[in-house]
């Protein structure tokens, strides 16, 4: 009798040990997704874009926004929602809202250089809360921007550099 016991506890706690491992593999996977992307965000945050252009700053600012084509008014959209939220003489502001509020912005500042200007496009602030729903925006703005720059670089290279 007192071995079929055992052997039944033995089994239940097998039993109990499987669903609970079954039951905590989705929410492992997403902390290992959220850990994954805040260190992409921190990466992200972390670097910046250099570019030279043959174009004035003025132009340039204007091609890289017709470029881009993101709205230029705060979008309504509960999920993230990437705009321009300023254009000045001297670049472009880049905000992401979300329910909570702003989640991250970012600038493209442009300066005057003899033959053309001088383009870098940084992040100024992110909300890492915001992390699983909003580095794919981050990646896919600072990758656009590259690219909307690259073709106005007259041949020269764009590139993007860690700061931290």
């Amino acid at each position: 009798m007192d071995v079929v016991l055992v052997v039944v506890a033995v089994l239940a706690a097998y039993v109990a040990v499987g669903r609970a491992a079954r039951t905590s593999r989705p929410s492992l996977k997403r902390w290992g997704q959220e850990v994954h992307d805040t260190a992409l965000g921190r990466d992200l945050v972390g670097s910046v874009v250099l570019a030279t252009s043959p174009l004035q700053p003025a132009r340039l600012i204007v091609a890289v926004a017709q470029g881009l084509g993101l709205p230029t008014e705060r979008p309504d959209a509960p999920g993230p929602e990437v705009y321009v939220d300023g254009l000045g003489p001297d670049g472009l502001r880049f905000a992401c809202t979300g329910e909570g509020g702003t989640i991250f912005a970012a600038v493209l500042k442009v300066h005057a250089v003899d033959g053309g200007s001088v383009a870098s496009f940084h992040f100024l602030e992110w909300e890492a809360g915001g992390a699983a729903t909003v580095v794919a925006e981050m990646a896919r703005l600072r990758e656009s921007v590259r690219e909307v720059l690259q073709r106005h670089a007259g041949g020269s290279e764009v590139t993007v550099r860690q700061l931290t």
